[in-house]
């Protein structure tokens, strides 16, 4: 079982191993070790300590993870963080704990691999786990560019594991005498993944044995198309990033198909999105949004990011500071009437006049605010921005009338807003 033929890796690279303790991360690190005399690497590994599970059980997970690296004599650190935990994460970006976990994962890897000087990052990342993304991806509504599943390798990080299944590397670890941890969380259904895993493919599986091939099928077609879209944005519509703007010629845009466009807005967004969670793509309702008000010449600002024309260019940029993201919505009163609702930056928003539209919120729930506005205070903007642990809303009404609220005859309506994190797999199409 050679998995670094399979990647090119080069020889003489230097590479850090995310080691869990779990069957992936252990095989990943035995043929690792077994490959690094003949590819001359040199190895190192590292756990990061979440902080999510039992004390305990994670402390049992590191003597093992010390265990097998003493063996095959591998320098091993424990990473951890007292500060920008997942909880701090989740609250502060309004994503989920498996979202905040991999960022949280990923820093601190990152963190370590620029510390050792390694040249690459290795990950236990499996065909199994390939199909559940592109699976969750394909309920989620994705495009190709999210049909197309785990990358194999990038710059500085390598999967060696994804053409092999989990039961493979199980039955490599059992001919090997090797020991490994189970995360007991795994068979939980508390995470959409495991949901996914011991509930839905089992079920799928029953109905379509074949699916997992034809899954596979759908994700290599994807990432075909993927290529040659990405490519076509390339070439009709290139753009210029520096590190707080992107633009693109204007003539280059109102020339350039609308998928194209919003490759190109997707890609700027992720480039300057203040979250630095990777991949935090907009919603395709909100990408449509923008792209149509620059379309329509008109400015477009949400997520802390501001989309205009000027001076013969298209241009997003930072439209606040890097620490917070700011999201604003300009809501006429006609957009009330049969109650709003959207997916920005992170949040669910919600407005109505009708406080029934929330049955099911709780009226001491902290998520339902209500403003009054009067005739003369519309359009309404909503300004929502995610600050340590909390949100804080702002009413700012933008109209040169003068509010009317001083007659008598004028009578204030209540809007009421209900905000919330988006749950980690809900549709925001």
């Amino acid at each position: 079982m050679n998995i670094l033929k399979r990647i090119n890796l080069p020889r003489n690279a230097f590479c850090l191993i995310a080691l869990s303790g779990g069957g992936d991360s252990v095989a990943l690190l035995d043929l690792a070790f077994r490959e690094s005399v003949n590819y001359n690497l040199s190895l190192n590994a590292a756990k990061v300590m979440h902080g999510i599970r039992s004390q305990e059980e994670e402390e049992a997970e590191v003597q093992l993870c010390v265990r097998l690296c003493k063996e095959r004599d591998i320098p091993f650190e424990v990473l951890t963080a007292e500060v920008d935990t997942v909880d701090d994460i989740q609250l502060r970006h309004g994503c989920g704990p498996e979202q905040a976990a991999r960022y949280f994962r990923r820093n601190l890897l990152d963190k370590h691999k620029m510390k050792i000087a390694a040249d690459y990052t290795l990950f236990g990342h499996t065909a199994d786990d390939n199909l559940e993304t592109v699976f969750m991806r394909l309920l989620s509504g994705s495009g190709p560019e999210g049909l197309s599943g785990i990358s194999q390798y990038t710059s500085t990080v390598i999967r060696p594991l994804l053409g092999l299944s989990r039961s493979d590397l199980r039955e490599y670890l059992v001919s090997r005498d090797i020991p490994w941890m189970e995360d007991r969380t795994n068979m939980e259904n508390i995470y959409r993944r495991n949901r996914l895993r011991n509930e839905l493919i089992p079920l799928v599986t029953d109905i379509f044995p074949g699916w997992g091939k034809a899954l596979e099928t759908l994700g290599e077609r994807s990432k075909e198309a993927a290529k040659a879209l990405s490519d076509s944005a390339a070439s009709q519509l290139p753009g210029m990033k520096t590190g707080d703007d992107c633009c693109w010629n204007e003539e280059d845009w109102d020339s350039a198909s609308e998928y194209l466009k919003a490759l190109s807005l997707w890609d700027a967004f992720n480039h300057l999105e203040n979250s630095q969670i990777p991949d935090r793509q907009l919603p395709w309702k909100s990408l449509k949004e923008a792209r149509s008000s620059i379309n329509k010449k008109r400015s477009w600002n949400a997520f802390g990011l501001k989309l205009e024309r000027t001076d013969g260019v298209v241009k997003m940029s930072r439209s606040g500071g890097r620490g917070v993201s700011w999201i604003r919505i300009l809501l006429e009163y006609a957009d009330i009437i049969d109650d709003f609702e959207s997916f920005l930056g992170g949040y669910c928003i919600k407005a109505s006049f009708s406080k029934a539209s929330f049955a099911k919120v709780s009226a001491e729930n902290p998520g339902l605010r209500y403003i009054k506005m009067y005739p003369g205070d519309w359009p309404l903007e909503l300004q929502i921005a995610g600050v340590q642990k909390s949100l804080k809303l702002g009413k700012s009404c933008i109209t040169e009338k003068k509010p009317v609220k001083i007659f008598p005859d004028s009578q204030g309506k209540l809007v009421y807003i209900f905000i919330e994190p988006v749950k980690e797999g809900t549709y925001a199409g």
